[in-house]
């Protein structure tokens, strides 16, 4: 499945415009969208899922563009993860599940199997019996994220679906999206590099409504090759006078003193060198070079 975007803008009554002429193709397989809060990710989501309709431009995916008489053909083939979502207080998490899947179309007997499938996969199936307003943050982002792949969509959105969840579960839940992007198409967004870095070669960096870099994440790191510096000082004075002077995106007390990672063009001090860039490197940098 391939998604087509094509000189997208939203503008609200209000005047803002949180995406402005972005074009992009989101092919098969696991597609990350990088980007800070407000950057217009959750609203270029809103629009792919037909919640909102774009100011102007198109969407089109399998080249049946989005028109409201085809919005229910195209969301039968769509799974999605918002930010926030208040699923039933007072319904266990299976009942919960269950009666998410009915809405969704899901055969009863298919629906239970696939359940059981992602209870296992998101360790969850111990608590399946609990009501859902007992479940913590990570526990209902969980379930947030087997709702929206019950019906096997062709097409995955999640909205931050790590939030809240610890190191082995943010883990788990990636993996889980790489194994699901086999054979559909998963638009992981996050501002967390390191999920990124864990599941995707291609990605897509927005900000302000725009997108920044659209491209492979082996580019992007060649891209940074050569501007990101790693120089340790012995004061924290030392450190103020080179945020002065440079971007610095990392400051880290070590034994030797405060190691500062800076993006540079040249080298800022006498003892800087240039570690392996990281995506994180890479990411930071795209951000904060034209600043």
């Amino acid at each position: 499945m391939s998604i087509q975007i094509n000189d997208l803008t939203v503008t609200f009554k209000n005047g803002t415009t949180a995406v402005q002429h972005a074009s992009l193709e989101i092919p098969h397989g696991v597609y990350g969208l990088l980007g800070e809060n407000g950057a217009g990710k959750t609203t270029l989501m809103r629009v792919l899922t037909t919640v909102l309709k774009p100011t102007s431009g198109s969407v089109s995916v399998n080249d049946m563009v989005y028109e409201e008489y085809n919005y229910g053909e195209i969301r039968k083939k769509i799974g999605y993860l918002p930010q926030e979502l208040n699923l039933y207080p007072n319904l266990s998490l299976r009942e919960c599940l269950e009666y998410m899947g009915g809405l969704a179309g899901v055969p009863k007997q298919e629906c239970r199997k696939r359940i059981d499938l992602y209870l296992e996969k998101t360790d969850l199936t111990k608590h399946q019996k609990k009501k859902m307003r007992q479940l913590s943050g990570g526990m209902k982002r969980r379930v947030g994220l087997i709702q929206a792949m019950l019906n096997e969509p062709e097409f995955l959105i999640v909205d931050e679906p790590t939030t809240g969840l610890d190191p082995e579960e943010r883990i788990r839940i990636r993996n889980l999206l790489v194994d699901f992007s086999e054979n559909r198409t998963v638009l992981f967004s996050t501002h967390v590099v390191e999920d990124l870095a864990a599941t995707c070669n291609r990605l897509s960096i927005m900000q302000q409504g725009s997108f920044l870099y659209t491209g492979t994440v082996t580019e992007l790191l060649r891209m940074a090759q050569g501007h990101i510096w790693v120089c340790i000082t012995d004061s924290e004075e030392a450190a103020r006078r080179l945020q002065v002077q440079y971007s610095v995106t990392s400051k880290q007390y070590t034994e030797t003193g405060l190691k500062l990672k800076i993006i540079s063009e040249t080298s800022p001090t006498s003892n800087s060198y240039q570690p392996e860039v990281t995506l994180e490197d890479a990411y930071m940098y795209v951000m904060l070079k034209d600043k």
